[in-house]
């Protein structure tokens, strides 16, 4: 059990962030299934590590997970008039990177993985806290910030599965690829 539990934390995450998609306002239940997906989020990576059963499968659940969640903030800012269309372009875009540094992945190393580096731990805890911050931040201020860190992200994956001789769940950043963990 223990060397499942972070896959099962993360598991509960998926499905819980899937119901998080039909709400079209940041509503309490939304706002209490969001906090149980960032709870969860930042929590199955340490109880991974400390149980000995991180793995690239688990790398993968997760950035699934992240970005279901992240999609659900898209369509209530979107539904809510605040976002605007370039915004939409530059999350595609980066999307697209993120897309091809998997494809890479998988013709380098025989699987799908995307490595957790520190900006994707950044672009995660934004994310995260988008919920707050719409409410205190400029929507077009943080637009230019997610879109900045979101691009930064998907090129730095994208470098590092072009660079890594192996396949590692967790690079810290570019200038770690093939360094211990």
């Amino acid at each position: 059990m223990k060397k499942h539990l972070a896959n099962i934390i993360t598991g509960s995450r998926l499905v819980v962030s899937v119901f998080l998609l039909l709400y079209n306002e940041f509503a309490v239940p939304y706002l209490i299934m969001y906090a149980y997906c960032a709870l969860t989020d930042f929590i199955d990576g340490p109880i991974a590590r400390k149980t000995g059963s991180t793995s690239l499968i688990g790398a993968a659940l997760d950035a699934v997970g992240d970005t279901i969640v992240a999609l659900s903030v898209l369509k209530i800012m979107m539904y809510q008039k605040l976002v605007e269309p370039w915004f939409i372009a530059a999350v595609v875009g980066s999307s697209v990177l993120f897309f091809i540094s998997a494809m890479v992945s998988k013709k380098k190393f025989g699987k799908f993985y995307f490595p957790h580096t520190y900006f994707d731990k950044l672009l995660g805890t934004m994310t995260y806290c988008m919920p707050i911050e719409v409410h205190i931040i400029d929507h077009k201020v943080l637009m230019i910030a997610y879109a900045t860190v979101y691009f930064i992200s998907a090129v730095e994956t994208l470098y590092i599965q072009l660079k890594a001789k192996h396949a590692r769940s967790f690079v810290p950043s570019v200038f770690h690829i093939d360094k211990e963990e």
